[in-house]
């Protein structure tokens, strides 16, 4: 007699159906695991951004501007604050004929208070020789000491300028100064696209009398739209009387040294807007401008105010998608209308910095 066995292989409609749910369900899960920890990974990344651009503006903005003019307000003299506009340590840069239209800039300097002198004889832009009262530190008790070295940068002001000078060589002398024929920087020298230096023409000469004071710190700080539409912000502390309109485009340069030829150097990338603006005693908030020149010579700012509208990474899954995303606007009109393509995060920053001594009437 033939008897038939069942047939163990294969599986039913049922069992089948219960395994493409079960791997469905797992499939889902681990997918969903990856983007979470896509979008965790994008958030750390856009933390991290946000915070090596916070420690950046803390480091090249925040830290100069609090000692910009610290020093340089004691040169309080006619020479030194007797013109309108005149630079005191902190000087706003824009655009004169579009103001608040694009990103605003900066010129910071703060001096050493131990080498604080005035010339002795006349100077004109161009001389290999400072002569001043004193290159020393006379100090209350003991020997007085160099107070000026190779390398260090002056500056000397009159009414219609100021000029900005290298010293070139050791400093030998009691009484005098050798420094570079081309000035690090002048008044007037700044003329790049969106940016002026209002100030006088700052060569020619500087007549005895005039103040004289060694700089801790020297520097401009400038927003630059790069071939691709980004914007960064850039350093340039020696011009070596170059005009920034040419070299403000310029890559930077290194010797062998690491001292740096020419070019601003890069501070902050994918920065789509810096507005400064100035804060008064009285509380009333003033932009860049004749206004806020005169606050600053007349040492009623209180605190400036940096307003910085900053973009990190792109989500490029949504890239080629034919959307367009308009980026938010702050104060730069301008770019009311202008659209990126992709889409970007757009993080807000804003430091508010206390300047020293500026309340301060002598």
């Amino acid at each position: 007699m033939n008897m038939k066995k069942n047939d163990p292989s294969g599986f039913t409609l049922v069992e089948a159906m219960v395994a493409t749910f079960l791997m469905v369900v797992v499939f889902i899960s681990i997918f969903g695991v990856m983007i979470a920890s896509q979008r965790t990974h994008n958030t750390e990344n856009r933390r991290l951004d946000m915070n090596q651009a916070a420690r950046g503006i803390d480091q090249f903005l925040v830290e100069p501007c609090r000692e910009a003019g610290a020093v340089l307000t004691m040169l309080n003299t006619t020479a030194f604050l007797g013109a309108v506009p005149q630079f005191n340590g902190i000087l706003p840069l824009y655009d004169p004929a579009n103001l608040g239209a694009y990103p605003d800039g900066i010129m910071m300097a703060s001096g050493d208070p131990n080498a604080i002198t005035s010339l002795t004889f006349d100077f004109d832009a161009g001389d290999t020789t400072v002569s001043v009262g004193s290159t020393n530190i006379q100090p209350v008790v003991g020997t007085a000491v160099r107070a000026w070295h190779a390398g260090d940068f002056g500056l000397v002001s009159r009414v219609g300028g100021f000029y900005v000078f290298r010293v070139t060589a050791d400093v030998t002398s009691d009484t005098s100064l050798t420094v570079a024929t081309t000035p690090a920087y002048h008044s007037g020298l700044l003329s790049a696209t969106h940016y002026d230096d209002p100030t006088g023409i700052g060569t020619g000469t500087y007549s005895a009398g005039s103040p004289v004071i060694r700089l801790d710190n020297f520097a401009i700080f400038l927003v630059r739209t790069e071939t691709n539409g980004s914007r960064t912000l850039v350093m340039a502390n020696d011009l070596n009387g170059v005009n920034l309109a040419a070299d403000l485009s310029t890559a930077p340069t290194f010797d062998a040294a690491g001292n740096r030829l020419v070019g601003p150097v890069p501070v902050l990338q994918n920065i789509q807007d810096l507005q400064i603006s100035y804060i008064l005693t009285d509380g009333t908030v003033v932009p860049g401008g004749p206004a806020a020149w005169a606050a600053l010579q007349n040492k009623t700012v209180r605190a400036i105010r940096f307003e910085m509208l900053l973009h990190t990474q792109e989500e490029t899954e949504t890239s080629g998608s034919g959307i367009s995303y308009v980026q938010p606007v702050m104060g730069d009109s301008a770019d009311s209308g202008r659209t990126l393509t992709g889409r970007f995060h757009y993080h807000f920053l804003t430091r508010e910095v206390g300047l020293r001594n500026f309340p301060i009437q002598f």
